[in-house]
Protein backbone atom coordinates (compact mmCIF):
# COMPACT_ATOMS: atom_id res chain seq x y z
CA UNK A 1 0.00 0.00 0.00
CA UNK A 2 2.90 2.35 0.79
CA UNK A 3 4.26 1.74 -2.73
CA UNK A 4 1.01 2.91 -4.25
CA UNK A 5 1.05 6.13 -2.20
CA UNK A 6 4.69 6.79 -3.14
CA UNK A 7 3.93 6.20 -6.81
CA UNK A 8 0.88 8.46 -6.60
CA UNK A 9 3.02 11.17 -4.99
CA UNK A 10 5.50 10.99 -7.89
CA UNK A 11 2.73 11.28 -10.47
CA UNK A 12 1.10 14.07 -8.46
CA UNK A 13 4.30 16.13 -8.66
CA UNK A 14 4.56 15.45 -12.38
CA UNK A 15 0.95 16.53 -12.92
CA UNK A 16 1.41 19.56 -10.66
CA UNK A 17 4.36 20.68 -12.81
CA UNK A 18 2.39 20.09 -16.00
CA UNK A 19 -0.65 22.04 -14.84
CA UNK A 20 1.47 24.84 -13.34
CA UNK A 21 3.31 25.27 -16.64
CA UNK A 22 0.05 25.07 -18.58
CA UNK A 23 -1.72 27.58 -16.31
CA UNK A 24 1.04 30.14 -15.88
CA UNK A 25 2.59 29.75 -19.37
CA UNK A 26 5.25 32.49 -19.67
CA UNK A 27 5.08 33.43 -15.97
CA UNK A 28 6.60 30.08 -14.97
CA UNK A 29 9.60 29.10 -17.03
CA UNK A 30 11.96 26.15 -16.84
CA UNK A 31 14.60 28.28 -15.13
CA UNK A 32 12.25 28.86 -12.18
CA UNK A 33 11.68 25.13 -11.83
CA UNK A 34 15.42 24.49 -11.92
CA UNK A 35 15.95 27.08 -9.17
CA UNK A 36 13.28 25.43 -7.02
CA UNK A 37 15.01 22.08 -7.49
CA UNK A 38 18.53 23.39 -6.81
CA UNK A 39 17.73 25.62 -3.83
CA UNK A 40 14.95 23.66 -2.11
CA UNK A 41 14.34 20.09 -3.30
CA UNK A 42 17.93 18.85 -3.60
CA UNK A 43 19.07 20.10 -0.15
CA UNK A 44 15.96 18.60 1.46
CA UNK A 45 16.46 15.24 -0.26
CA UNK A 46 20.12 15.10 0.69
CA UNK A 47 19.59 15.87 4.37
CA UNK A 48 16.58 13.55 4.59
CA UNK A 49 18.38 10.71 2.81
CA UNK A 50 21.35 10.82 5.14
CA UNK A 51 19.11 10.79 8.18
CA UNK A 52 17.36 7.60 7.02
CA UNK A 53 20.07 5.15 8.09
CA UNK A 54 23.41 4.95 9.84
CA UNK A 55 26.32 5.18 7.42
CA UNK A 56 28.27 2.05 6.57
CA UNK A 57 31.18 1.87 4.12
CA UNK A 58 29.59 -1.07 2.29
CA UNK A 59 27.00 1.41 1.03
CA UNK A 60 29.65 3.18 -1.06
CA UNK A 61 29.84 0.34 -3.60
CA UNK A 62 26.65 1.41 -5.44
CA UNK A 63 27.60 5.08 -5.89
CA UNK A 64 31.11 4.06 -6.96
CA UNK A 65 29.69 1.83 -9.71
CA UNK A 66 27.33 4.64 -10.73
CA UNK A 67 30.28 7.06 -10.87
CA UNK A 68 32.29 4.70 -13.10
CA UNK A 69 29.37 4.25 -15.50
CA UNK A 70 28.79 8.00 -15.74
CA UNK A 71 32.50 8.67 -16.31
CA UNK A 72 32.51 6.16 -19.19
CA UNK A 73 29.53 7.97 -20.73
CA UNK A 74 31.24 11.33 -20.11
CA UNK A 75 34.31 10.25 -22.06
CA UNK A 76 32.16 8.82 -24.86
CA UNK A 77 30.04 11.98 -25.02
CA UNK A 78 33.17 14.12 -25.09
CA UNK A 79 34.63 12.13 -27.99
CA UNK A 80 31.36 12.04 -29.92
CA UNK A 81 30.78 15.78 -29.40
CA UNK A 82 34.02 16.56 -31.27
CA UNK A 83 32.47 15.04 -34.40
CA UNK A 84 28.97 16.45 -34.00
CA UNK A 85 29.50 20.07 -32.96
CA UNK A 86 31.95 22.81 -33.83
CA UNK A 87 30.59 25.34 -31.30
CA UNK A 88 31.96 24.93 -27.75
CA UNK A 89 28.63 25.83 -26.14
CA UNK A 90 26.71 23.22 -28.19
CA UNK A 91 29.39 20.65 -27.40
CA UNK A 92 29.13 21.46 -23.69
CA UNK A 93 25.34 21.14 -23.70
CA UNK A 94 25.58 17.77 -25.44
CA UNK A 95 28.14 16.48 -22.94
CA UNK A 96 26.21 17.66 -19.88
CA UNK A 97 22.85 16.32 -21.05
CA UNK A 98 24.50 12.97 -21.81
CA UNK A 99 25.44 12.45 -18.17
CA UNK A 100 22.53 14.02 -16.28
CA UNK A 101 20.20 11.67 -14.45
CA UNK A 102 17.18 12.47 -12.31
CA UNK A 103 18.44 10.44 -9.39
CA UNK A 104 16.92 12.64 -6.69
CA UNK A 105 13.41 13.84 -7.34
CA UNK A 106 12.41 10.62 -9.11
CA UNK A 107 15.22 8.19 -8.26
CA UNK A 108 14.74 8.15 -4.49
CA UNK A 109 10.94 7.59 -4.56
CA UNK A 110 11.25 4.95 -7.30
CA UNK A 111 13.96 3.22 -5.26
CA UNK A 112 11.57 3.20 -2.31
CA UNK A 113 8.83 1.66 -4.43
CA UNK A 114 11.06 -1.07 -5.84
CA UNK A 115 13.28 -1.87 -2.85
CA UNK A 116 11.63 -0.33 0.20
CA UNK A 117 12.88 2.24 2.65
CA UNK A 118 16.24 0.48 3.07
CA UNK A 119 17.17 1.70 -0.43
CA UNK A 120 16.99 5.39 0.55
CA UNK A 121 20.60 5.54 1.76
CA UNK A 122 21.82 3.95 -1.50
CA UNK A 123 19.76 6.21 -3.74
CA UNK A 124 20.84 9.20 -1.64
CA UNK A 125 24.50 8.36 -2.19
CA UNK A 126 23.88 7.84 -5.90
CA UNK A 127 22.08 11.20 -5.92
CA UNK A 128 25.09 12.80 -4.22
CA UNK A 129 27.44 11.38 -6.84
CA UNK A 130 25.07 12.70 -9.50
CA UNK A 131 25.02 16.13 -7.82
CA UNK A 132 28.81 16.27 -7.80
CA UNK A 133 28.96 15.18 -11.43
CA UNK A 134 26.25 17.55 -12.64
CA UNK A 135 27.07 20.52 -10.44
CA UNK A 136 30.84 20.29 -10.79
CA UNK A 137 31.64 18.63 -14.12
CA UNK A 138 28.37 19.64 -15.80
CA UNK A 139 28.46 23.25 -14.66
CA UNK A 140 32.14 23.48 -15.57
CA UNK A 141 31.55 22.19 -19.12
CA UNK A 142 28.47 24.36 -19.58
CA UNK A 143 30.17 27.45 -18.14
CA UNK A 144 33.22 26.90 -20.31
CA UNK A 145 30.98 27.50 -23.30
CA UNK A 146 30.61 31.15 -22.21
CA UNK A 147 33.07 31.87 -19.37
CA UNK A 148 36.74 31.61 -18.50
CA UNK A 149 38.12 28.74 -16.41
CA UNK A 150 38.18 30.97 -13.30
CA UNK A 151 34.58 32.14 -13.82
CA UNK A 152 33.50 28.54 -14.45
CA UNK A 153 34.88 27.48 -11.06
CA UNK A 154 33.19 30.46 -9.40
CA UNK A 155 29.88 29.35 -10.93
CA UNK A 156 30.36 25.91 -9.35
CA UNK A 157 30.98 27.36 -5.89
CA UNK A 158 27.76 29.42 -6.08
CA UNK A 159 25.56 26.31 -6.13
CA UNK A 160 23.94 25.46 -2.77
CA UNK A 161 23.59 21.73 -3.48
CA UNK A 162 27.38 21.35 -3.24
CA UNK A 163 27.38 23.00 0.19
CA UNK A 164 24.39 20.99 1.43
CA UNK A 165 26.10 17.76 0.41
CA UNK A 166 29.15 18.77 2.44
CA UNK A 167 26.97 19.69 5.44
CA UNK A 168 24.99 16.43 5.16
CA UNK A 169 28.17 14.33 5.02
CA UNK A 170 29.58 16.10 8.10
CA UNK A 171 26.31 15.71 10.02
Amino acid sequence: MQNIFTLLAIYSFIMLGFFAKHSFKEKLDEKTLVYISIYFLQPFLILWGFSSQRLDFSILKAPFIFFLIVMIFLVLAFLISKFLFSDDKDRSIFIVTSIVGNTGNLGIPIGMILFGERSVIYTTFINIVNIFIVYIIGVYFYSRGSFSVKESFKNILKLPAIWFVAIAIVL
